[in-house]
């Protein structure tokens, strides 16, 4: 004789355990359907900053600019280049023997994406650690009154205060790495030595170009 309730039990059991199944496979074809579809946003995005960055870093440097000269031996460094690339702010402090609680100020650096001259990036890698210049970056003074000042010493003018202009200044300060911008600087022939006072770069002159 067949126990009814046995077998109403069994097909309660099974129709639970199907009904599980099913549910556990309708969220795994929704796990896998939400991964693939933030995958595809993901590199939609990703391909959409890639344009973007590539648009923005475009700024490439004519022939007639990479007919710069800048002259390096090792010992000192003069003359023009053309170089792309964003502007960061630092702390500094000129602090040294003399002066070991010189305050602290914040410095303007220019970092070096690209440039044509081999001889400047040499120059900015072997003067590494200097408080105005490094390797890929110098300085190229402190903000006042909404423009950038900085000092320079050379042996055409002496030690001389330069500014440049509010619209060069937000040109510089507005960049980024993703949105760079193009400056040709110079330095002038510098073969005497001295103290640096605050805001101090040794690029003579600066034109934003971009």
């Amino acid at each position: 004789m067949k126990d009814e309730g046995y077998e109403q039990r069994v097909e309660k059991y099974i129709g639970h355990k199907a009904f599980i199944i099913i549910f556990l496979i309708i969220i795994l074809i929704l796990l896998v359907c939400g991964y693939m579809f933030s995958s595809k946003i993901n590199s939609k995005e990703k391909s959409k900053s890639k344009d973007k960055n590539d648009v923005q870093m475009d700024l490439p440097i004519s022939k007639e600019e990479d007919k710069n000269e800048f002259n390096y031996n090792s010992e000192i460094g003069y003359g023009t280049a053309t170089v792309v690339g964003y502007a960061t702010t630092e702390q500094v402090s000129d602090s040294d023997i003399a002066y070991p609680l010189a305050p602290v100020y914040d410095m303007i650096y220019f970092n070096v994406v690209e440039t044509k001259n081999d001889s400047f990036l040499r120059f900015l890698k072997d003067y590494e650690g200097n408080t105005y210049l490094g390797d890929k970056k110098f300085a190229i003074g402190c903000l006042h009154n909404d423009k950038i000042i900085y000092y320079n010493d050379s042996d055409e003018t002496g030690m001389k205060e330069y500014e440049l202009s509010i619209d060069e200044t937000e040109k510089i300060m507005n960049s980024t790495k993703n949105s760079l911008v193009k400056l040709e600087i110079e330095i002038f022939k510098h073969t005497s030595g001295m103290g640096a006072p605050k805001c101090y770069s040794w690029i003579s002159t600066i034109s934003v170009k971009q």
